[in-house]
Formats: C-alpha cells, sequence, structure tokens
C-alpha cells in the first residue's frame, strides 16, 4: 500500500550526505550524515633550489618550499559564500574540513637516511646554519584570494627543539576553534652560509609528510 504525498518530490531529491538539500533552500539545511574530516598529503622529498624568493636572512645559499592545498574550515557555510572562486568557477576549491578543530600534522622524516644499518633521519643532517620560516594564507569568503595575513615566522627553534629521528609540529588555523573560512600554510626552508655540510649543494635531505584531522 502506498500513501500520496502532498507535493512531489525534487527530481534531485537525497536523503543523505552533507550536501542534501531536498527543499532547495538557500542557505542549505544543517548538514547531516558528514564523513570523518580527514586529509593526507603523501610524503614528498624536499627539493632545493639556489633560486632565493623569500626570507628573513640574506645569508642563503640554498632555499626549498612547501605549501598544504587550500583548506575550507566551515565548508557549513554551504551556497551562501561558494566553496570555488567567484573569478573562475570550478577552479581553486577548498579541501572541506568539517571539523573546526582539525590541524594539520606535519612531519619530516627520511626513513632511508641510514647509518650503519641504523635510521637516523632528520638526526642524521647537521641542522646548524638551518632555517624554517612558516607564513600563513587565508581569506573570508573565497579561496581565489588566499594571501597572506601575517609576516613569516622563523619556527626553527620548535623544529630542532623536536627533531628527533623525525620531528613533528602542528599547526591551527588561524582563528582557532572558530577559524576563518579558507587557510593554506607555506614553510620555507633554508640553508645559510654558515651550514656545516660537506656537500652544501645538496642541502640536508628528508621528506614530508602530512595529514589533516
Amino acid at each position: 500500500m502506498s500513501n500520496r504525498l502532498p507535493f512531489p518530490l525534487a527530481q534531485n531529491f537525497d536523503p543523505s550526505g552533507p550536501y542534501r538539500n531536498p527543499g532547495q533552500t538557500n542557505p542549505l539545511p544543517s548538514p547531516s550524515n558528514i564523513p570523518t574530516p580527514c586529509w593526507f598529503g603523501g610524503s614528498v622529498p624536499v627539493v632545493w633550489s639556489t633560486t632565493i624568493t623569500e626570507g628573513l636572512s640574506a645569508d642563503i645559499q640554498l632555499q626549498a618550499h612547501w605549501a598544504s592545498p587550500i583548506f575550507d574550515m566551515r565548508p557549513d557555510i554551504r551556497n551562501v559564500t561558494p566553496n570555488t572562486s567567484s573569478m573562475t568557477p570550478g577552479q581553486r576549491s577548498g579541501v572541506p574540513m568539517w571539523n573546526r578543530n582539525a590541524h594539520l600534522w606535519v612531519q619530516f622524516e627520511n626513513p632511508n637516511l641510514q647509518v650503519g644499518g641504523t635510521t637516523v633521519g632528520v638526526l642524521g643532517n647537521d641542522l646548524r646554519g638551518f632555517q624554517v620560516l612558516m607564513t600563513e594564507e587565508a581569506h573570508v569568503s573565497d579561496p581565489q584570494f588566499v594571501q597572506t595575513v601575517a609576516e613569516p615566522e622563523d619556527i626553527t627553534a620548535q623544529f630542532t627543539a623536536r627533531c628527533q629521528n623525525s620531528s613533528v609540529l602542528s599547526f591551527y588555523p588561524v582563528g582557532d576553534a572558530n577559524p576563518l573560512r579558507f587557510y593554506r600554510l607555506r614553510l620555507t626552508f633554508n640553508v645559510l652560509k654558515r651550514f656545516i655540510n660537506p656537500e652544501p649543494s645538496d642541502g640536508p635531505a628528508f621528506n614530508i609528510t602530512s595529514a589533516m584531522y
């Protein structure tokens, strides 16, 4: 036996998922059935270059860069401000993170760096004359306009203080528990001219593994 509904269902009606909007309202209703919020960036090697583009010190001989994707820290604000650029639809979208308290983990490691059969990882490098800079980028409503919101910060001390075989750093998006909507982190690695290394043209060998949850 079936009952006649008082109105026809919308053609694209979907009763599940975080983007369900059977009433076609704007803004969308509160989300439900949210997947576990996470992002994993994999492991990438640091690639050194003699081209210097930024830094707090003019005494730099090698430089390398790493950047996270743009994260959408407030994907619950749906159909109010877009998750894609207002200038180039479909481009520069942010990775949705449904957990406002999520923060970015960055691990520095090198499982292939061994001495005498023992994995020495990041600790196998002489880090005197090594510098790590952090730059945060954000925008309140449009990923196209994500830009620097603070001067580069020297976090070398945090890196070296936690450096064993590997080193793990965590970063909270701008705003902490109530973050701005779009956020990206950039890291700059500098090898200074006082860096102690028999082959300074190579720079220290390590990989960066990143995740956000």
